[in-house]
């Protein structure tokens, strides 16, 4: 593979990881609340089959349906015109658009539960790449541990 190709599909890699590493921004488009419980969550970024990043996030009620649903870094501004979340169900259609205006195209389904959640990505780079990822996040417990006891 020539460093260009190396180097885009690097990019894209960390593109779909970093969501769930530095925490999604806001979405214009709104949902309605997904039943998700609070608590302690685990989740899991992959691209293709490799995994990139598994994460540990305390959420509280009110961060849920958007830490989960709007995947999205501080390195973008995205945004979902098609953002349905509703009955287990997850389907988001949109774009990341980077500090030089250039857009990547994002496409996302999965499912959920109270408990669990289950997305599997697709996104157009810059560069016209397509990359496939996905994202598992699963509640492993109903409290929150203490500042500083938390899994890295």
């Amino acid at each position: 593979m020539n460093r260009v190709r190396f180097r885009a599909l690097a990019l894209a890699a960390t593109a779909l990881a970093l969501p769930l590493i530095a925490g999604p921004a806001a979405s214009r488009a709104q949902a309605k609340p997904s039943g998700v419980l609070p608590g302690y969550w685990e989740y899991q970024a992959r691209v293709a089959i490799i995994p990139v990043s598994k994460e540990y996030k305390c959420l509280k009620a009110d961060e849920i349906d958007n830490f989960l649903f709007n995947p999205c870094t501080r390195h973008y501004k995205c945004t979902y015109p098609v953002k349905e979340v509703g009955d287990g169900k997850v389907k988001l259609d949109g774009t990341w658009t980077d500090k030089k205006g250039r857009e990547a195209k994002v496409k996302a389904d999965g499912t959920y539960t109270p408990t669990q959640v289950k997305l599997k990505a697709n996104v157009k780079t810059i560069h016209g790449l397509g990359v496939a990822g996905s994202i598992t996040a699963k509640r492993i417990s109903d409290t929150c541990p203490p500042p500083g006891a938390e899994k890295k």
